[in-house]
């Protein structure tokens, strides 16, 4: 049963990759969590993508994207 558009959980995609990676690898990686999440019944509203040097032992992602989504996530009543 496919719900209508009102119903859907809204979601936010948020990728990983390492500075002087395959970023188009990284980006389509990216595409198949949003086709994932709309598989799975959520709209996905916003996709985010970091690059660096090496992940963030307590976020994986920047500290300041961190927040970055925290605001996101408010703003768009995710």
């Amino acid at each position: 049963m496919i719900e209508n558009a009102e119903n859907m959980e809204r979601a936010l995609a948020v990728a990983y990759g390492k500075k002087g990676g395959d970023r188009e690898l990284a980006l389509e990686y990216l595409d198949e969590l949003e086709f994932l999440a709309e598989t799975a019944g959520a709209e996905v509203v916003e996709k985010i993508y970091q690059e660096l040097p090496h992940p963030n032992k307590a976020y994986m992602i920047g500290k300041g994207k961190v927040y970055e989504i925290a605001e996101i996530i408010e703003e768009e009543d995710i």
